[in-house]
């Protein structure tokens, strides 16, 4: 018997090590590198060995076997969360700050005095904005919308299977988002798109210059759906050009490549953003900007990088900073311009929602529409919501197929929006049904039990 174990032994190694190789050649995305690949055969072959050892000799031996197994062990897992692990995984650091960042949005929300949201430039987690109590536009959930991911996709911003992430967010698509303050740990991110407005300590407040309201106005039936681009800033000048601009919020740049590394001198001062077209590089450090350094995660081809403000003459390095990856990053550089930039925004804030009020699973406001349009609100278009207009149910339509979007024609509206979770009647009644179950079966029970003789 021992010797069939110790041929099974051989026969997983080998499996093992098959399989590490095939998975690391084979691989299109997200594989791991030559050194990682090493590493791990090397690891399944030495538990490999100590598990033949351990299958004959003495009890003594076995022992020495099991201890020698159990501290590689205990050093692979280390190491391997030392590389892997959060770094802010203490409840010291995770809660740092918090307070002040409740205060700034409480300030905030008193100024504004309607719906709006707050974003980080540098986060601990894709839950920072429940933790601080403030509405964003990052979510960590593994319930949520998919429509939402694959719009924040095509925008060229973060996302997965479980989280979609404000990290990516032009100046533009921030305010179709109602992004309207950001927090900083820095007083570096000052230049035309966000002023400082409160510091208290680290912590800085900033308020974007380019928002649009709540419910903001675009052309009927304006929508993304139709637009072609799969770059997500090639798509925002299609965005910008059905408004009716004859000009590109974003004129793309020349950058030179250097091995693992991008490098890009600016021939005029203004706000600069990269686009990363490499698939299987996951973090790239940008230096020279301002911020002086900047670090980027979660990134797949694709994904846009905030450069911030250059000025003329000023260089910027990016650099692959995925740990055992040696792709060299193809990156376009793209600089923004603010005067296509004003007028799209200005298009779309000349008509919007007025005395907007609400609540926990409620929200209302008022409209006069000139003209058709569609109105787009900055909800997700989760089939909880129930549209009303003027107290009559109303059939809403999607702009990208995420957010909620209302084609109306000319005419003055009360619009209100209604949430109830799907299925709550049905989980009410089964809830109901379960309980007269169990009250039946118990009575029931109680009844034979005291008729027994």
């Amino acid at each position: 018997l021992a010797k069939e174990n110790k041929k099974l032994v051989l026969y997983g190694v080998l499996t093992g090590i098959s399989y590490l190789i095939l998975w690391q050649k084979l691989g299109t995305k997200d594989t791991f590198g030559e050194v990682t690949l090493v590493l791990n055969i090397s690891l399944v072959a030495i538990y490999g060995a100590l598990l033949y050892m351990s299958l004959s000799g003495t009890m003594r031996k076995k022992i020495f076997v099991g201890i020698i197994a159990l501290c590689i062990l205990t050093a692979e897992c280390t190491v391997n969360f030392s590389q892997t692990g959060m770094s802010t995984v203490g409840r010291t650091g995770y809660l740092e700050n918090q307070d002040t960042i409740k205060s700034f949005y409480e300030k905030a929300a008193k100024e504004e005095n309607t719906f709006f949201r707050m974003e980080k430039f540098k986060r601990k987690t894709k839950n920072d904005s429940a933790l601080g109590q403030y509405p964003s536009a990052t979510l960590f959930s593994s319930t949520l919308n998919s429509d939402v991911v694959r719009l924040y996709k095509r925008l060229g911003m973060r996302y997965s299977k479980v989280f979609y992430c404000y990290d990516g967010a032009t100046a533009f698509t921030s305010a179709l988002l109602n992004v309207d303050y950001m927090i900083g740990d820095t007083y570096e991110y000052e230049n035309s798109l966000y002023s400082p407005v409160e510091q208290n300590e680290e912590v800085y407040l900033y308020k974007a210059n380019y928002t649009l309201p709540f419910g903001y106005v675009a052309p009927y039936e304006y929508d993304i759906t139709q637009m072609t681009s799969d770059n997500g800033i090639l798509l925002q000048n299609e965005m910008v050009e059905a408004l009716g601009i004859d000009k590109p919020i974003f004129h793309k740049e020349l950058a030179e490549y250097d091995g693992l590394k991008v490098v890009f001198k600016a021939q005029r001062p203004g706000i600069y953003y990269g686009r990363l077209s490499t698939s299987g590089i996951k973090k790239m450090q940008a230096v020279g900007g301002s911020p002086e350094t900047v670090d980027y995660q979660d990134l797949k081809a694709g994904s846009i990088l905030y450069l911030g403000y250059l000025a003329e003459g000023e260089s910027i390095t990016l650099e692959n900073r995925t740990p055992d990856s040696d792709k060299k990053p193809a990156v376009s550089i793209y600089r923004l311009d603010e005067d296509a930039l004003t007028l799209a925004i200005n298009m779309l804030k000349k008509n919007s929602l007025q005395n907007v009020v609400y609540r926990d699973g409620y929200v209302a406001g008022d409209i006069c529409m000139e003209k058709k349009g569609r109105v787009i609100l900055s909800l997700p278009a989760e089939s909880g919501w129930k549209v009303y207009i003027n107290n009559e149910p109303f059939e809403c339509h999607s702009f990208g197929d995420a957010l909620i979007a209302l084609d109306l024609l000319p005419g003055e509206y009360t619009v209100e929006l209604k949430y109830e979770a799907s299925g709550k009647t049905a989980g009410v009644l089964l809830s109901a049904l379960s309980i007269v179950v169990v009250a039946f079966l118990y009575f029931g029970h109680r009844r034979r039990r005291n008729t027994k003789p």
